[in-house]
């Protein structure tokens, strides 16, 4: 689980304090290589996409992504 300070987090706060509207995570494992996991993460505000991201696990893959949206949505 994200922690409080996660770009995850900061997001879903941020959303929240803006009333931006409806936020949505669609998360995708895929197995690669020796049976490892690759996760991808992809953001919605509304239906309109801010941000994807990929990494070993679903936190980080989703903290990628968050950082994206935050960064798109000029809080960083």
């Amino acid at each position: 689980m994200s922690g409080p300070n996660s770009p995850s987090q900061e997001l879903h706060n941020y959303v929240g304090r803006l009333r931006l509207g409806d936020l949505k995570w669609e998360d995708v494992d895929k197995r690669i290589e020796n049976n490892r996991h690759l996760w991808t993460s992809i953001v919605e505000i509304n239906g309109t996409t801010y941000g994807k991201g990929q990494g070993p696990t679903k936190t980080e893959a989703r903290d990628n992504a968050a950082q994206q949206a935050l960064k798109a949505l000029d809080t960083l």
